[in-house]
């Protein structure tokens, strides 16, 4: 994993000068002096101790110092690999700066200036522009200059309220909006993950990407708990290393998991970025003990959890469990809905963001009166029990007839030969929008019965108007971090198949 083992001696005597320090690390350095030696990251081809984990922190904070991060600065990360994601984002706490993870877009998305870039490369892959500093096997040991037995003394953050991290909303629509949390908001999402790391002995698994806001919280509070991150995508690995908790979207876990449940059952699946049909739920508790669906939003972070158990009959008991937040469902002019109608979802918490970076209209639209919408659309019984059932973009007008796209694509899913399917409108300048589909294919399937199959199924159970126009195959469903599809890709791989239609 990424550098290899950080330097030992540097991580414990550093740990012993901190204590005046008010930071998140210090909560991370408390645990490596409980647990040293504990695997903090483990994979089948090695781990990485808590002990080392500090070192490569101190080490990290040590080389931004050097490299001239200071309080108020900002540093942007590019890397893969979840141990230098991990590594940079405790130093940078450390050196009382901004973090975000690179995005090219970043500074014109936000007006926030980058002032130290850092990344890892090999020779030829040098990433463009001039500004970039490279995570290299130097950073195995502190610069020039900091020696094990005289560690520095890192500023951390001058208040609380200091931004520390920069982070994306999920972006489906193709153009993230960039928010920005101070050290107390993070400190407060991460500590509101402990209770799902109850033990200490968690061992898990995280599919999301380790740079996306899903996973930064629940990573970092796993570690402060003294669980260890897993990496890996083989089941039986998991088995190997005895991991507990499995964190993914609904189609990252249905990808990986085998027909066949595995021999023993996992403790818990953490299933987000999505809602979780039943079957689904049904289908997870083969192979976990628990399956949570846990519902939020980088806005608000965690809100609630729908707790899911088979029952002697095998059947789903979906119990909601509902965190420090206050849920509403109401109406077009924001007035409450009785229970078990639907409605338009908002939430409040002490979790909020302060809005969007440099996008004042979409702020005005999620953002008002010290409530967050969402764009969900959802329902809390009589019981209180908590679903949505879909989003206000998912309304389509076909005809003049309004349909939830997410039906369409659960119907064309589930046509014989289809692995997966989505389901837009494309745009033609001065041209009235034609609805397509973008079809992955299962191998060997053949491309003409699908379609003619398709369209019988959808005529049967909405109408002729809810057809697609058009049928386009793909290698495969652009999807983002969370799982959900990428609209904005998928669009472009349409435009690019009309256009290159339209040149033959």
């Amino acid at each position: 994993m990424g550098l290899g083992k950080a330097h030992k001696i540097f991580a414990r005597v550093f740990g012993k000068t901190m204590e005046n320090l008010k930071n998140i690390a210090i909560q991370f350095f408390e645990t490596v002096r409980r647990h040293p030696e504990k695997p903090a990251l483990l994979s089948d081809s090695g781990r990485t101790t808590y002990v080392e984990l500090a070192g490569m922190i101190s080490v990290f904070a040590a080389h931004f110092e050097y490299n001239g991060v200071k309080p108020g600065s900002v540093i942007s990360i590019k890397t893969d690999d979840p141990q230098i994601i991990i590594a940079s984002l405790f130093a940078s706490a450390l050196n009382g700066c901004g973090w975000v993870y690179e995005n090219a877009d970043f500074e014109r998305l936000s007006d926030v200036q980058v002032t130290h870039k850092f990344a890892m490369w090999d020779e030829d892959e040098k990433p463009r522009g001039d500004r970039w500093n490279r995570i290299d096997e130097t950073w195995q040991r502190p610069p020039s200059g900091y020696a094990p037995d005289k560690p520095p003394r890192f500023p951390g953050f001058q208040s609380d309220e200091d931004v520390w991290v920069y982070l994306p909303s999920s972006g489906t629509t193709g153009t993230p909006k960039y928010m920005e949390f101070g050290h107390a908001n993070m400190v407060k999402r991460i500590q509101a993950c402990f209770d799902e790391f109850p033990t200490g002995d968690e061992k898990c698994v995280f599919l999301f990407a380790q740079h996306s806001p899903p996973t930064l919280f629940r990573a970092l509070s796993l570690l402060i708990s003294g669980g260890s991150l897993v990496y890996g995508l083989d089941p039986s690995v998991w088995l190997t290393l005895g991991v507990s908790h499995v964190f993914a979207s609904p189609r990252q876990i249905q990808e990986l998991l085998p027909e066949e449940p595995l021999p023993c059952k996992l403790r818990k699946a953490l299933i987000g970025g999505d809602g979780m049909s039943e079957a689904l739920a049904a289908s997870l508790l083969q192979n976990f003990e628990v399956v949570v669906n846990t519902y939020g939003a980088t806005e608000t972070s965690i809100v609630l959890q729908n707790r899911k158990t088979l029952v002697d009959d095998g059947t789903v008991r979906t119990e909601t469990l509902w965190r420090d937040s206050d849920v509403e469902i109401v109406d077009d002019a924001g007035q409450r809905v009785a229970p078990g109608a639907e409605g338009f979802v908002r939430i409040r918490n002490a979790y909020l963001a302060p809005g969007y970076l440099k996008n004042a209209s979409a702020e005005g639209q999620a953002f008002r009166d010290g409530w967050f919408y969402p764009g969900d659309k959802g329902v809390i019984s009589r019981e209180g029990d908590f679903a949505t059932i879909g989003r206000q973009s998912d309304i389509l007008n076909l005809g003049g007839i309004k349909v939830n796209i997410n039906l369409l694509e659960f119907t064309l899913q589930a046509v014989p030969g289809v692995n997966d399917a989505i389901v837009f409108l494309l745009e033609e300048e001065g041209k009235q929008g034609f609805l397509v589909a973008l079809v992955q294919a299962d191998e060997g399937a053949v491309r003409p019965d699908i379609i003619f199959e398709a369209k019988i199924m959808l005529a049967s159970a909405f109408s002729s108007e809810v057809v697609p126009d058009r049928f386009i195959f793909t290698q495969a469903i652009p999807r983002i971090a969370s799982g959900k599809p990428d609209r904005k890709a998928c669009i472009e791989q349409a435009k690019a198949a009309r256009d290159s239609q339209k040149a033959t």
